[in-house]
């Protein structure tokens, strides 16, 4: 198994996604009572050596409160490897919402009741469905270099002002109840992101909304638990990120790694 593991500076991850304060509280209490960062952050680096974080903001976000200065992290090449998926279940989303956004914003967005409408080039496709059944395709305009433009995210700024992302119950046992809590809500779908759209919004400083990007990858790597003691000992990253691979080979020697076909290794599972 290759898989490139580092210790890497907060201050060099920029985060793609925003981050709830629910997720960030959570994570932040599980760090301070085990003394132990889970998993490492999953993370892309680009031609140019920026680096990108993968997933929600929140355990980034919580480790910044807890002044911690170093994390683990799994760094992969941003290439085709990586797909990307927009989706997000949201409650309380009406189509009196839309249409306050298209009375605000009438030149940047066009809305069809077409959901299989494909569009040109030049816009973004937001499959939208709301309580009820109805759906819509919302088309916003790429920017003048074909990228995300401004009005993608003050869209969703828009949109969460008055609605609210929709949090699914995890657990298995409750499956039937997810399922029905998130009949009441409405859906979002976004099929063309791109890997330079992502680039484009890091280097502009914008976030996506919590819970909407689902990046996929052939190799992910969870399940390491790594002492907080370790990273906040004063020796070299090197030396810290030594102890990251010593971690991983005693979970693999002994025999406690499982392969997951979607591409996820459980280690100490």
């Amino acid at each position: 198994m290759k898989a490139k593991l580092k210790i890497i500076k907060i201050s060099e991850i920029t985060p793609l996604v925003d981050y709830r304060e629910s997720d960030v509280a959570f994570i932040g209490r599980m760090i301070t009572e085990s003394a132990l960062i889970r998993n490492p952050l999953f993370t892309a680096r680009s031609r140019s050596g920026r680096l990108l974080l993968l997933e929600d903001g929140a355990p980034l976000e919580a480790a910044r409160r807890l002044n911690i200065d170093y994390l683990p992290a799994q760094v992969v090449p941003l290439n085709r490897a990586i797909r990307v998926r927009g989706e997000m279940a949201i409650s309380g989303l009406s189509r009196e919402y839309l249409e306050g956004f298209y009375r605000k914003f009438p030149r940047t967005i066009q809305v069809s009741t077409d959901v299989k409408t494909p569009g040109p080039a030049e816009v973004i496709k937001i499959e939208v469905m709301i309580r009820g059944g109805e759906a819509f395709t919302v088309f916003l305009k790429r920017n003048a270099a074909g990228f995300l433009s401004a009005s993608f995210f003050d869209f969703f700024g828009y949109i969460k002002r008055f609605c609210l992302p929709a949090e699914g119950i995890s657990s298995p046992v409750s499956r039937a109840v997810n399922v029905k809590k998130r009949a009441g809500c409405g859906h979002i779908r976004i099929r063309d992101i791109s890997l330079a759209d992502l680039l484009f919004a890091a280097r502009q400083g914008f976030r996506f909304p919590a819970g909407l990007l689902h990046f996929e990858h052939r190799l992910r790597i969870v399940g390491i638990d790594y002492p907080l003691t370790v990273l906040q000992d004063k020796v070299s990253p090197r030396e810290k990120e030594r102890f990251l691979y010593d971690l991983v080979n005693l979970r693999i020697s002994s025999g406690y790694s499982r392969f997951i076909k979607s591409g996820v290794y459980i280690l100490n599972y």
